[in-house]
């Protein structure tokens, strides 16, 4: 059923499990596979960058894997900016299931989603003239 429940959730609150099966479940999957994804990149970039430099002490190789492991560090923002802009709904969402309702946390969710173009936007200009000058 459809009732007012708060920002952008149309679905009444006795109906938790659809809220649940509808959306959160498959973003906490989602952002679970980012984190997991971004972690197995981590750990190959630093096991090559440290393989290369037992093999060889040349610094135009190892060069390239700081390169490399620049522009990972300035994509992993994405994810880092989606976790923070998605923690007070998905935290206001668990607590809406078991009938607590915190007012701050509320305001703070309205803020927040409606703020993820901003977030994104203020990302992308941060790294942008690196990612054309590499």
């Amino acid at each position: 059923q459809y009732g007012l429940v708060g920002p952008w959730c149309w679905i009444a609150g006795k109906y938790h499990w659809a809220r649940q099966a509808l959306f959160y479940i498959p973003l906490y999957v989602v952002m679970v596979c980012i984190i997991l994804l971004y972690g197995h990149i981590f750990i190959v970039f630093a096991t090559s960058r440290r393989q290369l430099a037992q093999l060889q002490d040349s610094c135009e190789n190892t060069g390239a894997i700081a390169q490399r492991m620049s522009k990972f560090q300035r994509l992993i923002l994405y994810p880092i900016g989606a976790l923070l802009v998605w923690t007070p709904a998905v935290t206001n969402r668990l607590l809406d299931a078991q009938d607590v309702y915190i007012f701050e946390l509320l305001v703070a969710q309205s803020f927040t989603v409606a703020s993820q173009g901003f977030v994104n936007g203020c990302i992308y200009a941060a790294t942008h003239r690196e990612q054309i000058a590499t």
